[in-house]
């Protein structure tokens, strides 16, 4: 409780290396689970929206322009 907070610019994996024999316990599940990517979509919904994305009208989109359109679609109430 008596550390700093770490400011959002900065990589907490990065504090836990540097950090982690203080708190030997609490850093084994730093690293088990901080690598792994949120996502509030489950992976099914994701994947059913990438058909409806790429469809022949739109099948010479690259990849890169087809995840920015099921990210928006998938996270249109955050926007």
């Amino acid at each position: 409780m008596r550390e700093k907070l770490l400011p959002r610019t900065e990589c907490p994996l990065l504090w836990w290396k540097v950090n982690g024999y203080k708190y030997h316990s609490i850093a084994a599940l730093a690293k088990k689970y901080l690598p792994v990517p949120a996502s509030s979509a489950p992976s099914e919904s994701v994947f059913s929206m990438d058909g409806v994305t790429v469809n022949r009208l739109r099948s010479a989109l690259n990849p890169e322009h087809v995840q920015m359109l099921v990210a928006l679609h998938c996270n249109h109430e955050l926007l």
